[in-house]
């Protein structure tokens, strides 16, 4: 469960960066063409993307049809799958020392855990990431001292979410190639995030981590599971984000 909490919180939060990053720098296109191109051999599995928009003048995204398959050896059709992700952002505080994000929507997310042997679909995605990046970082060496030159830290932007959204989830486990029950995710809706003092973008990450916790922990509660258990591994998790 702890593996599977990671990587949703991961998933999400990196979705996140990424559509806030297509409303600063306009790059649709080109980076629907690179996930798909890159995504794939980062994580050792299919990902695709059916539909990604972006309204400038809005400051509004939307992707739509996220699709990461298995790696090679697991049967279940996906890892995750997600119907929507919307973010919409306000033009003018970006130029501000607030950012303003009107809304962010995860509609339909479908998370798949399969376990075999030793192993399962998570861990193994972990790993091939944690192998392309090694490849990809290994690649360039240090600078001589001579050559570094101080660097002065900026001020963090702090975030504002005025409205944030979890519907029509579902998370599934296969188990040595036996399906579970699927657990409905109950639908969230959260205001005003970070509003009287701000918020960085660890904290964006750390709040919706804490709406994905909450209806993870709610839905295995509904079925009987030991709610307690995963309550706890919700404050291990948190540690990532600190």
């Amino acid at each position: 469960m702890i593996k599977l909490l990671k990587f949703i919180v991961g998933l999400a939060t990196i979705l996140i960066v990424v559509v806030v990053c297509l409303v600063l720098f306009w790059l649709g296109p080109a980076v629907k063409k690179t996930v798909e191109t890159v995504g794939p051999k980062a994580i050792g599995a299919p990902l695709t993307i059916e539909k990604l928009t972006i309204n400038p003048l809005g400051g509004i995204v939307v992707l739509e049809g996220l699709f990461v398959g298995n790696p090679e050896g697991f049967t279940a059709k996906s890892a995750v799958e997600l119907k929507k992700f919307k973010v919409a952002v306000s033009l003018l505080s970006l130029r501000t020392d607030t950012i303003v994000i009107k809304e962010i929507v995860i509609d339909g997310p479908e998370f798949t855990y399969e376990r075999k042997k030793k192993t399962d679909n998570i861990s193994a995605i972990q790993k091939n990431i944690e192998a392309f990046a090694g490849k990809e970082g290994s690649g360039g060496g240090e600078k001589p001292s001579s050559e570094k030159k101080p660097t002065e830290k900026k001020p963090a932007k702090k975030v504002v979410i005025e409205k944030l959204v979890l519907r029509n989830g579902i998370v599934k486990a296969k188990i040595a190639g036996i399906p579970t029950p699927p657990l409905a995710l109950p639908d969230i809706e959260k205001t005003d995030i970070g509003k009287d003092s701000g918020t960085t973008w660890t904290g964006v990450a750390a709040e919706v981590s804490a709406t994905i916790y909450e209806a993870i922990t709610s839905a295995v509660a509904n079925i009987g599971v030991d709610g307690g258990a995963v309550s706890e591994t919700i404050n291990t998790i948190k540690g990532i984000f600190k």
